[in-house]
C-alpha cells in the first residue's frame, strides 16, 4: 500500500506529492479565453478535481485516462469542495512498481462472503428450469468476471464488487416484497434481481479505470445481457418459452421508463418490482457515496451531482446511528 494520504481525507492547503489514477482528462477555457487542464484523479476511497494552468498542450498530448502519474501541488477549497491546483506532472518510471490496486475502489463487504450468499439464494429457488439456467448461466469464468465487475462506471457501486454487491442488495429486498406480496412470482423476481445488470461485466471495463468497452458502447447492458441469457437458454433442453419471455422482459424494462434506457416499460407485477427495487438499491448507495467523498469538506452539503441535479445534504450523525 502507498502511503501517501487518501484522496477522501485530503483538506484545504495541503502540499501535494501524491500519486494518482487519471480518470478524466479535459482542455477547457476560462472566462479569458485562456486554455487549462481539468483532471479527474481517483484513489480507492474517491475522486477529486485537479486543474493544470500551464504547459497545456505538452501535458495533454502525453497523459490520457487510466495512466498513473505523481502530482505535485497544493489543494484548495473552491466552493466548500477540496480541489488541486497543479503544479508538476510525472509519469512514475517502472522501478517504482506502484499497484493498480492502490487506485480501484473495491467494496467494503467480505467479497466471499457474498459469495456465499449468492449461491446459499439460488440454491433456494423452487423452480427447477430457474435453478437450473442459473446455475448453466454462471459459469466459472462468468461468475468470476461478475463477482469482479462494478455495477457502474461512476454513480451507483462503482467499484470492484460493487454488481455482486447490489445483487444481493436487491435479492434481500425482493424477498421482502414477496413476503408483504405474495401474488408476485418470488422465483422470477429474484431471477431477474440476478440477471438484471447481468451485461454490464461485458459493458464495462474495470482493469485500470472504469469506462465503457466498444460493446458496451454500441449495444449497452440491457442488450449484452439479453444476448448472454439466450445463450444460456439455448444450452437447456424445452426450457419454458413463457418464462424465457418474463426473463427478457425483466431485463429490457428494470430501468423503468425509456428514456432512461429500457426500450420497454415494466408490463408485469414482477418487473415493476424489479425496477422499484432497483432503484431503491441503486440511488441509496449512490447518495450514500456522495455523501462519503464531501464526509470531511466542511461543507453541509456534497459537491453538485449532475445525474439528480441537486447536492446532498450530509447530517451531522452520519454514519453513527
Amino acid at each position: 500500500m502507498l502511503q501517501q494520504k487518501e484522496i477522501s481525507n485530503l483538506q484545504k492547503d495541503e502540499p501535494i506529492n501524491h500519486y494518482f489514477l487519471i480518470k478524466k482528462i479535459e482542455t477547457k477555457v476560462n472566462k479569458n479565453e485562456k486554455e487549462y487542464l481539468l483532471f479527474e484523479l481517483g484513489d480507492h476511497s474517491g475522486s477529486i478535481i485537479g486543474f493544470k494552468w500551464t504547459n497545456i498542450s505538452e501535458f495533454h498530448k502525453q497523459l490520457e485516462p487510466g495512466e498513473i502519474v505523481k502530482i505535485k501541488g497544493k489543494t484548495l477549497d473552491y466552493n466548500g469542495q477540496i480541489q488541486i491546483s497543479i503544479d508538476n506532472i510525472y509519469k512514475p518510471s517502472e522501478n517504482e512498481n506502484i499497484p493498480i490496486s492502490y487506485f480501484l475502489p473495491r467494496c467494503d463487504k467480505d467479497i466471499e462472503d457474498l459469495k456465499i450468499k449468492f449461491w446459499k439464494r439460488i440454491d433456494n429457488i423452487k423452480d427447477d428450469n430457474l435453478k437450473k439456467l442459473l446455475k448453466v448461466f454462471f459459469t466459472p469464468e462468468v461468475f468470476e468476471k461478475f463477482c469482479l465487475a462494478p455495477a457502474g462506471k461512476s454513480w451507483h457501486h462503482a467499484y470492484i464488487g460493487g454488481l455482486l454487491e447490489h445483487v444481493i442488495e436487491m435479492i434481500r429486498l425482493a424477498d421482502l416484497i414477496c413476503d408483504l406480496h405474495k401474488e408476485i412470482n418470488r422465483d422470477l423476481l429474484i431471477a431477474g434481481c440476478v440477471l438484471h445488470d447481468v451485461g454490464k461485466i461485458d459493458e464495462l471495463f474495470y482493469d485500470r479505470n472504469f469506462d465503457y468497452t466498444d460493446e458496451g458502447k454500441l449495444n449497452g447492458h440491457i442488450l449484452i445481457g439479453i444476448s448472454l441469457l439466450n445463450k444460456a437458454i439455448n444450452k437447456l433442453d424445452n426450457f419454458p418459452q413463457e418464462l424465457e419471455r418474463q426473463l427478457i422482459h425483466l431485463i429490457a424494462s428494470h430501468q423503468g421508463r425509456l428514456e432512461y434506457g429500457s426500450p420497454i416499460e415494466p408490463k408485469t407485477l414482477e418487473a415493476i418490482a424489479l425496477h422499484g427495487i432497483d432503484e431503491l438499491s441503486s440511488k441509496v448507495n449512490a447518495y450514500k457515496s456522495a455523501i462519503k467523498q464531501d464526509l470531511n469538506s466542511g461543507s453541509k452539503w456534497t459537491r453538485y451531482q449532475p445525474l439528480i441535479n441537486s447536492m446532498i445534504y450530509i447530517p451531522d450523525n452520519f454514519g453513527k446511528n
